[in-house]
């Protein structure tokens, strides 16, 4: 099941919209910076702020997105929904698998974030998708309908260390 995209524009506030809530569109670079002004906060935890501001706006996302379009009502739909959501917005390639309540698998053969990173700073010796973790877990809290932070996500393997592929492992918590 595909994800439609649905954007509008007010004129009136000149702002634009995406499924009803105001957006911007960001570049990968300016994605990044964002990410390397997070990691050097020395006082606070700027990564896991970054990671869930990034589910709780997802999750509220594809929330909307879900009762607009009953029609998208299993799991496997539900799932296309969300990989076809992350490519759509220009975050990348993602892939669910092994998808349950207790957690799931998940691949991104292609990250903006972390292919970014790797080209503007070079290679990391940590992941770099705090970003899509946090989209992980706003998704998987949605389709099983669990509050936010019901969820962990570890990055295991990341492209900008040099792996081929990200690959994360999602636990209930």
């Amino acid at each position: 099941m595909k994800y439609i995209f649905e954007r509008e524009f007010d004129k009136d506030n000149n702002i634009m919209k995406i499924g009803g809530k105001a957006a911007i569109g960001h570049c990968q670079y300016y994605n990044t910076l964002i990410l390397k002004t997070m990691e050097s906060f020395g006082y606070v935890d700027g990564l896991k702020i970054f990671e869930e501001v990034a589910e709780d706006v997802n999750k509220e996302s594809l929330e909307k997105y879900l009762k607009k379009h009953p029609e998208v009502k299993n799991l496997k739909d539900k799932i296309s929904v969300a990989e076809d959501m992350y490519r759509t917005l220009g975050f990348g390639l993602i892939e669910f698998s092994d998808v349950g309540e207790e957690g799931a698998k998940v691949i991104a053969p292609v990250s903006h974030f972390a292919l970014t990173w790797k080209k503007r700073w070079g290679k990391r010796s940590s992941p770099s998708c705090y970003f899509t973790k946090g989209y992980i877990a706003g998704v998987i809290s949605v389709i099983f309908d669990k509050p936010l932070g019901s969820y962990e996500v570890k990055e295991f393997d990341c492209i900008s260390m040099g792996d081929r592929i990200c690959r994360f492992e999602v636990r209930r918590i």
